[in-house]
């Protein structure tokens, strides 16, 4: 439910879900969150392919989940507007800080932690806290 902070529902499924108000997102249908995660304020998921998203999960605000991807290489592609997309994959009772931004095509893992600000670029696996731009593993959890 988007249209008040911090407001709380349940899906069809009958899970919980809490979305802050402003959460900007688009293309709902190609979105898969399950049980009881947080959407922050601001947070932007564009979802140009699927973003599944774990139970537990609690995302930041202004964090954004990007799925789009243009072309590089080929100028006379990119100057068409061309854009092609990969999913996102944020495993259980992850936990992605403020300002985080997540690539196209990335997987974190179950029970990571992703330091505010961060960018993450490439997977992340279980049950670690990284942080930077681009992200790295600081430790284990």
């Amino acid at each position: 439910m988007i249209g008040s902070s911090a407001a709380a529902d349940l899906d069809r499924t009958g899970h919980t879900r809490t979305l802050s108000d402003p959460a900007a997102i688009p293309g709902a249908p190609g979105r898969q969150p399950r049980n009881r995660r947080i959407l922050n304020y601001d947070a932007i998921l564009m979802d140009c392919a699927p973003i599944t998203i774990g139970n537990d999960v609690s995302i930041g605000p202004r964090a954004q989940l990007l799925t789009a991807l243009h072309p590089m290489e080929d100028h006379e592609l990119r100057r068409q507007r061309w854009e092609t997309a990969t999913p996102i994959t944020i495993g259980d009772n992850a936990w992605l800080g403020g300002g985080v931004i997540v690539c196209p095509g990335v997987t974190i893992g179950a029970d990571t932690v992703v330091g505010a600000g961060s960018v993450v670029t490439r997977d992340l696996p279980e049950k670690v806290f990284a942080a930077g731009n681009p992200a790295r593993i600081i430790r284990q959890l």
